[in-house]
């Protein structure tokens, strides 16, 4: 059986002791391996992941670790419950969990007084969400809750809520959302509808649920370099720019014949994303190339690499059209990817055998090792999402990589590229004082 790291014994130690309790455990520090040490084979327990997470990781982490415990993955083949069929560990992803409410209550009574594992539980920041409000309602069945999450925050500093909410029932944080809002939040001056965090939010709320919380920062356990951030500039053509602000400021255009109309500013946002991409796509779903700015970049950087593993990112499946026709022996992860294919290639990626591996983020961004297969990451396709975005480059910055990472981005110059690249740098300062300050209140606690 493989060693558990010190760090990791005290983890489980404080989880034994807590039976509601949130994991605020950095990527790469082997937070799955602690939680299957906390898996009582007495108990039943339900996991609850993001899809790959829940196909492949953990079937992969148990076996390492807890091989006394039988599971079962409750997804595709495999996805069904039979009364006469008993295991330890029963692992769903999240989009999963509609289909085990429509369970008989005979089937489900298998988990009363069992343990939840949310893994990755910032999948519950929508607070009214179908699959948040299952699991409220499946919250008083358990009798031990685990969230894990290495970017509790999120995107947003109301995504804590739904998580502490599914701890201790909002002691902490609010009985509701409204009241977290009242309490953390002012609107946005500029957004209907939208919130933005009060100037002291995070000062307010650490003390609060310090209690709850076991932290484990990277940098104070893992000997790895700073990654190297890079911003490629891309210079679009000038007719593309004509077409970029005309989209934006008439929401309609013309490429190569066909107009181009959008209804409404949030659409004209998203369709001015794939031109910077190189192409929109008409009403019958073709693709209108624009440009090739970004691929030609991408193919000038490919050809520097000279053969070295890399991961490119993209948005949108015009995008992958193109690669594939410029690079045809690329592998592809994105949505739809089946699970045992994604795992192939996985697998394929850490022995160094795929030298461009085409991802959407958010099909690769969560519990995945691939820090073996290589140490480049080209986010061709931007990402607005900053728990995508650090879960991705998550995938290859961890425990076991031996290069410094570079983590590139290909962006248009003067367009809204840079604007998302901002708005993660502004979401990520407010993610590490958060982060920093529950360090210090679980500090000054144990001091205590």
């Amino acid at each position: 059986m493989a060693q558990l790291r010190e760090y990791q014994k005290r983890a489980i130690a404080w989880g034994r002791e807590h039976d509601k309790g949130f994991f605020a455990i950095d990527m790469g520090l082997g937070k799955t391996a602690i939680l299957c040490h906390l898996l009582n084979e007495k108990e039943v327990t339900l996991v609850v992941a993001p899809l790959r997470v829940a196909t492949i990781t953990w079937p992969e982490e148990l076996q390492k670790w807890r091989p006394d415990l039988t599971f079962k993955v409750l997804h595709g083949d495999t996805r069904q419950l039979v009364a006469r069929e008993h295991h330890h560990v029963y692992i769903i992803n999240y989009e999963g969990l509609k289909w085990l409410n429509k369970q008989s209550p005979a089937l489900i009574k298998r988990f009363v007084h069992g343990t939840l594992v949310l893994d990755e539980s910032t999948f519950l920041k929508g607070h009214s969400s179908v699959r948040t409000q299952l699991l409220f309602a499946m919250r008083p069945v358990f009798k031990r809750i685990y969230c894990l999450s290495g970017s509790p925050i999120g995107n947003h500093i109301q995504g804590l809520w739904p998580q502490y909410y599914m701890l201790d029932e909002g002691a902490a944080l609010g009985e509701n959302i409204t009241t977290f809002r009242k309490r953390y939040c002012d609107k946005h001056p500029n957004v209907k509808f939208a919130f933005i965090p009060k100037p002291n939010a995070v000062d307010d709320i650490a003390p609060k649920v310090a209690p709850l919380t076991f932290r484990l920062n990277a940098r104070d356990y893992l000997e790895l370099n700073e990654p190297i951030y890079m911003r490629s500039l891309v210079k679009l053509p000038k007719e593309t720019m004509l077409r970029y602000k005309q989209l934006l400021k008439d929401l309609v255009t013309e490429i190569r014949g066909s107009q181009v109309v959008v209804n409404g500013r949030g659409a004209a946002a998203i369709k001015v994303r794939q031109l910077l991409q190189g192409g929109v796509y008409d009403k019958k779903r073709n693709v209108l190339v624009d440009n090739h700015a970004k691929l030609d970049a991408l193919a000038e950087k490919l050809e520097a690499l000279d053969g070295e593993p890399v991961i490119v990112c993209i948005q949108f499946r015009s995008e992958l059209e193109a690669i594939m026709e410029k690079f045809p022996y690329a592998k592809v992860i994105i949505g739809g990817t089946p699970a045992g294919e994604s795992a192939r290639i996985i697998s394929a990626w850490n022995k160094r055998q795929v030298p461009l591996l085409v991802v959407h983020p958010r099909s690769l961004s969560h519990g995945l090792n691939m820090q073996f297969g290589g140490y480049h990451i080209i986010w061709l396709g931007l990402e607005w999402s900053l728990e995508t975005y650090q879960q991705l480059n998550g995938r290859l910055q961890r425990m076991g990589q031996t290069k410094t990472c570079v983590i590139d981005h290909i962006v248009a110059d003067s367009t809204i590229d840079t604007r998302i690249l901002a708005s993660l740098q502004a979401n990520e300062n407010l993610q590490q004082l958060f982060l920093g300050l529950l360090n210090e209140e679980i500090e000054e606690n144990s001091d205590d």
